[in-house]
């Protein structure tokens, strides 16, 4: 893998809560101590915020300058018929480690589970660098989309092309997330199910859990997340931090 400059992840995720409409976002805080945990050896923010009738962002930065890993996801409320939005990027050192973007559908809809490949496919076409890489872990593989990034990146081209298209399709994903309709009645249990077991199956298979564990405990890391990050909420009904 070629060295590339360092290249910060963190304005990705300032975009992306820039991005929410003011009038209609709630910044949720955390307490302190898992919002943005006191540590020597690493510092780490937990940013949170609901897009009202819409869904619940997420996000959690992880530095020490030398590791640096930056998450997003968007969990869609009942009221909100489109897929789930997920990144994550990591480095370490002035190299990419790997590059994910997906938008993974709870199979609740077929038509949000289109319109989400169709922006996933238009994006691997706007940047055609980023060829998937051929080593997924087989739980990514049990979640994925199939129309995916899962970039290693090789330069500091891929790298740039990572963070472009991030910002690429998170703006076209936050207009259909505007634009989406209601999800029927009849699916709003099957959709709880299994966005629920999408939180599930990540916080069990998290592939920062080991960096987690070292640096704040085991118990922080089960508590911020099966409490925090990957808690499920009512399908229509923002989550309580309290």
């Amino acid at each position: 893998m070629v060295e590339a400059p360092h290249i910060s992840f963190a304005p990705l995720i300032e975009e992306a809560l820039a991005e929410l409409p003011p009038g209609e976002t709630l910044e949720r805080v955390l307490p302190p101590d898992y919002a943005a945990p006191e540590n020597a050896r690493m510092s780490l923010r937990a940013r949170f915020a609901d897009w009202l009738g819409r869904g619940s962002f997420r996000s959690v930065y992880i530095t020490n300058g030398k590791v640096e890993v930056a998450n997003m996801f968007f969990f869609p409320f009942g009221e909100c018929n489109v897929s789930l939005y997920a990144m994550e990027f990591v480095r370490f050192g002035p190299k990419g480690v790997v590059g994910v973007i997906d938008l993974a559908s709870d199979g609740a809809s077929l038509s949000a589970d289109r319109l989400g490949r169709e922006l996933l496919q238009q994006t691997h076409a706007a940047f055609p660098r980023l060829i998937n890489g051929d080593d997924p872990p087989p739980w990514y593989e049990e979640c994925r989309s199939g129309d995916d990034f899962f970039i290693r990146p090789r330069d500091s081209a891929d790298m740039e092309a990572l963070c472009a298209a991030q910002s690429f399709i998170w703006k076209a994903y936050r207009k259909m997330v505007a634009g989406a309709p209601e999800i029927n009645v009849s699916a709003l249990a099957d959709h709880e199910r299994a966005l629920a077991a999408y939180m599930d199956h990540h916080r069990i298979h998290s592939p920062g859990l080991p960096l987690l564990h070292r640096t704040f405990g085991e118990t922080w890391t089960d508590t911020f997340l099966r409490e925090f990050l990957f808690k499920p909420h009512s399908p229509s009904a923002a989550p309580d931090y309290g």
